[in-house]
């Protein structure tokens, strides 16, 4: 059988690092990482997949993402390291597409309406984090430790954006359970390799 699929391997290798980090720190060291923002335009419309996306990225890639919008046009803007930001960037964007495909080959394979996308995306959205969360179990559990909340990140979110209010509450329309299970199914299975596994751009990336 080959090696597990890359994102699986970048989830581990962040875990990993992040947790060395958090526990370096915790014993005296100086948090002198760099923290950056990036913005990331989405054009004059959010997608769809947006809203069942932020979460993972936030979650399981050690960012935090802000909605802003100027004008006409909507932004995400992804704070974190250098390397956990091109890498979630990457998965972010990478996701978008993946789960447009796979909505696609869904409906048309059952003949469904379109306003039975949010329970698929809903179903996919749970079936990745379950996969992701796992694997980051995995890790605490072999290495004896449990990852905290990343005071370095949160301060430096409060200091790119101190007037920050509370996050926006995003309505998601869910019409069909059977959906929802089996984007479930297929959320599971999704992986990411090309991209997470030639990109030289960072160490934490697959090589």
């Amino acid at each position: 059988e080959e090696a597990e699929n890359a994102m699986a391997k970048a989830t581990r290798l962040m875990t990993k690092h992040n947790l060395t980090m958090q526990e370096v720190m915790k014993y005296g060291k100086k948090d002198d990482r760099e923290f950056i923002r990036t913005y990331c335009s989405e054009g004059g419309r959010r997608s769809r997949e947006s809203k069942f996306l932020w979460g993972i990225v936030e979650n399981f890639f050690f960012v935090k993402v802000i909605l802003h919008r100027k004008d006409d046009e909507h932004f995400n803007i992804f704070i974190g390291t250098r390397e956990n930001v091109e890498i979630a960037m990457y998965v972010y964007s990478y996701l978008k597409t993946v789960f447009l495909n796979l909505w696609y080959s869904y409906k048309d394979a059952n003949d469904l309406p379109a306003n039975y996308k949010q329970s698929f995306y809903e179903g996919l959205r749970r079936g990745l984090y379950a996969k992701l969360k796992s694997e980051r179990d995995n890790v605490q559990q072999e290495m004896g430790l449990v990852l905290v909340e990343d005071a370095g990140l949160q301060q430096a979110m409060t200091a790119f954006y101190p007037k920050l209010g509370s996050g926006v509450k995003t309505n998601k329309n869910l019409l069909s359970r059977k959906a929802i299970n089996d984007g479930f199914d297929q959320g599971q299975k999704i992986q990411i390799n090309r991209g997470l596994e030639s990109s030289k751009k960072s160490n934490l990336l697959i090589k």
